[in-house]
């Protein structure tokens, strides 16, 4: 159960304390330049999400609502262009703070990517979504959203300083293909007279209800209120292709949940449905059609806040810090196999209490065996 009140800068020092080292870091983001928090900033935050991907954390698992990757819109460009403006895309637009000057100086990567005081309250939709805005690079996405404290996380660090700047989420990517109309996996697409064949989106850009995509290529002619598919390309063979959760470290299931209860003999009620599916890169493929069900990703989430982890994960993530770090504290790896192995112990005990906990029903028929989302 969560219950931790540990942060993420105590955690740490928790690590040091096993090491025998009383001199305790202010910061694990890279912000204290001291001998141990310049290793809390190259150490703590990769070796959080090793932790995260390695095991199947109950606090860690999210649910999310799939969506396909493709947007329509009605777009125009001009001949020999290597841009077109776009309408008809939800653009959303809100206002926040970027990270101070000495945060973006010192190239700090959490706080870098970190956008505060969002003028209007986050929306799980917003994950995964293109972000354009002073000083935010091309082909960033919302990584994660803290709803506790009003931030969002990029992908991408900004790189420029300031308040109230003006921020667009566009459902959209750098990538996608400009096309005439949304097309299946194995079916070549089609583009639109004056698009050449190839073209995808280089960058994205959105002010007022107005969307700019750069180009991969030059326009061949000139074109006005055309109606455009803009999607990823689907060369893996299944039939639909759909946004990974951009806050997943590890893919679990892709399954409908079920309109109504559906019996099974003995006496099962199966309430959801899995489906085979394929996970490459940002993009989940599978032949499960949007238009038959609503299709949902089960995952391992990327967990930002401290106050949500398990005390069993707390002490695992505590051990692998100690043994990584062992080295760079003691000057040698002593320690590192007492450490490795008091992580497998705690890992034993981690799955255990998992597995209990996970599934609270009765067991019915015992030669009755389906497989089961975490």
């Amino acid at each position: 159960m969560a219950g931790n009140t540990l942060t993420d800068v105590q955690i740490f020092n928790r690590a040091l304390l096993r090491l025998g080292e009383t001199k305790p870091v202010t910061a694990v983001d890279g912000s204290d330049t001291t001998k141990y928090g310049t290793i809390a900033g190259s150490e703590y935050y990769p070796t959080r999400d090793e932790e995260f991907r390695a095991h199947m954390w109950k606090f860690a698992i999210k649910r999310m609502a799939l969506s396909q990757a493709y947007a329509t819109g009605i777009a125009s460009w001009s001949g020999s262009a290597l841009s077109m403006t776009v309408l008809g895309v939800t653009i959303i637009t809100f206002t926040a703070n970027t990270a101070s000057a000495a945060q973006i100086t010192a190239g700090l990567d959490l706080p870098c990517r970190t956008l505060s005081s969002v003028s209007i309250p986050p929306n799980p939709a917003w994950l995964g979504q293109n972000i354009s805005g002073t000083g935010i690079p091309a082909d960033t996405i919302v990584r994660n959203i803290d709803y506790l404290h009003n931030t969002i996380q990029l992908s991408r660090p900004v790189t420029v300083t300031g308040t109230a700047i003006n921020c667009f989420l566009v459902p959209m990517r750098v990538g996608w293909m400009v096309t005439s109309s949304l097309v299946p996996g194995n079916v070549l697409p089609s583009y639109p007279t004056g698009i050449a064949q190839g073209t995808v989106i280089t960058a994205i850009t959105a002010a007022g209800s107005t969307v700019t995509l750069s180009l991969s290529m030059t326009t061949t002619g000139a074109g006005s209120s055309q109606s455009i598919a803009f999607q990823a390309q689907n060369q893996v063979g299944y039939w639909y292709m759909y946004n990974e959760p951009a806050d997943s470290v590890r893919d679990l299931d892709v399954y409908v949940i079920l309109p109504t209860f559906v019996y099974l003999w003995p006496w099962k009620v199966v309430h959801q449905n899995s489906f085979p599916s394929r996970h490459e890169g940002q993009y989940i493929y599978t032949d499960l059609d949007p238009n038959n069900g609503n299709p949902y990703a089960a995952y391992i989430a990327e967990i930002t806040d401290y106050s949500l982890y398990d005390q069993l994960f707390v002490d695992m993530f505590t051990m692998r810090l100690a043994s990584k770090i062992c080295f760079y504290v003691n000057g040698g790896d002593k320690l590192k196999a007492q450490f490795e192995q008091e992580y497998m112990n705690l890992a034993t005990r981690a799955q255990i209490y998992n597995l209990e906990e996970m599934d609270m029903q009765e067991t019915g028929n015992t030669w009755w065996t389906d497989r089961e989302l975490p």
